[in-house]
């Protein structure tokens, strides 16, 4: 089934229930939008990128390019103009015809270059479906999607599976201000929020109260136990879901429920439906319906990446004795100091609770021997040398950077991941 007809059967039956809250557009007159403006696509099976940088208008673009049963690839500004024109020059001179493609998503590129993942209509409609078996959602919710949409997590897990399961959705076009995504949430009673779990520190370190919110779905990054406990102590009235994906897993793989949130701290939950995962010498593989066809003009990648079926994510992880997934950090992120396996998130973790810290990036620095050692970036109003003896005392000496620096800002992708 082509992943617009999966939708459009369960849309129809929303009739003159709110689609669109900023324009009010409901999903009966969202259908006819649609229908009118995929009619200027003549043929079938091409790639057809995205032109709007509004988050509703690149919402109905992206449905049309699917109505018109094209494949869509999300791009916007936000991307950066380089990024943007490089996806544009890539796919220009494609004449091939890609019958069972939804989607070309380009991967924010954060620790190389972007690569395109190209996914099925039959990879989107699994994700979909195993994030309605695990996320207890109702029609009667409101979703603010502050993300943009060329990231996975706003256009499956919010985007498509919010008009899947017909819900009002607000799309959020201001600064990335916790007190005004606050004030937002709040007005306009919304319900539901998908976000990372920098975003989620930076709402508990501004108290906002998330007066309205029912759901609020982490995504994105490792969540720390820290940030985990304070969001539980701090929003007792939110079913907070802890999510673990990437893109070429359309994207969502594992689902902590809000039950489970509670009790085993830190963990990203057991698989989606239709999902397998195996440790593989230290590293996390999944295997699904949700994996991907492939990257985009890249077999030898493709082929080193999905082995016997196998997606091989990069991430290091365990199970714990009840089969909740743990994941550790990135593999290739990993410092190796004096023999050690060091995860970068451990150390950024404990950084981020010190005072007036605003974001960190802790990464690897090669001696003139070769010899792996610890760096650190600090946004905020910071003394190195307090920090460092806070450090100290927080984390095992081999653990504490060797180099820290204080920054303006750090380099993020367009979804808010930092680049390493």
């Amino acid at each position: 089934m082509k992943l617009y007809n999966f939708l459009l059967s369960k849309m129809l039956t929303y009739g003159n229930k709110i689609a669109f809250a900023n324009s009010n557009i409901t999903y009966r007159k969202l259908i006819k939008i649609v229908k009118e403006q995929s009619k200027k696509y003549k043929e079938k099976g091409k790639l057809i990128h995205t032109t709007k940088n509004e988050k509703e208008k690149q919402a109905i673009e992206i449905l049309s390019i699917l109505a018109s049963k094209n494949v869509c690839v999300p791009i916007t500004d936000k991307y950066g103009i380089k990024q943007k024109q490089y996806v544009v020059d890539l796919i220009s001179d494609d004449k091939n015809t890609y019958e069972d493609l939804a989607f070309i998503m380009f991967t924010s590129g954060t620790t190389s270059t972007s690569k395109g993942v190209m996914l099925t209509d039959e990879n989107i409609i699994n994700n979909i479906l195993g994030n309605d078996d695990c996320l207890n959602i109702s029609n009667d919710e409101s979703i603010l999607i502050i993300r943009p949409l060329v990231h996975i997590s706003a256009l499956v897990g919010e985007l498509l599976f919010a008009l899947y399961k017909g819900l009002t959705i607000h799309f959020y076009e201001d600064t990335l201000v916790p007190r005004k995504i606050n004030q937002y949430i709040n007005e306009n009673n919304i319900t539901m929020l998908g976000s990372t779990p920098t975003m989620f520190n930076m709402i508990l370190k501004t108290k906002c109260n998330l007066k309205s919110l029912k759901h609020a779905i982490i995504s994105g990054e490792k969540l720390s136990k820290e940030i985990a406990i304070s969001l539980i102590n701090n929003y007792p009235h939110i079913n907070f879901y802890n999510v673990y994906g990437m893109t070429e897993n359309s994207p969502r793989a594992t689902c902590l429920s809000p039950i489970d949130f509670n009790v085993f701290i830190g963990s990203v939950g057991k698989p989606l439906l239709n999902t397998d995962i195996n440790i593989i010498d230290n590293e996390i593989c999944i295997k699904s319906k949700s994996i991907m066809k492939g990257y985009y003009k890249n077999k030898e990648l493709t082929n080193k990446k999905i082995i016997d079926g196998y997606y091989h994510t990069g991430d290091a992880g365990y199970f714990n004795e009840y089969g909740y997934l743990y994941v550790l950090g990135r593999i290739d992120n990993m410092i190796i100091k004096s023999g050690v396996n060091i995860y970068p998130g451990e150390i950024e973790n404990e950084v981020r609770k010190y005072e007036n810290v605003k974001d960190c990036l802790v990464y690897k620095i090669t001696d003139e021997n070769g010899l792996e050692k610890i760096g650190l970036k600090v946004v905020g109003d910071v003394s190195i040398s307090k920090l460092l003896r806070y450090l100290c005392k927080a984390l095992p000496s081999i653990m504490v950077p060797s180099k820290i620096t204080i920054v303006d800002k750090l380099d993020k992708t367009p979804s808010g991941k930092l680049k390493r």
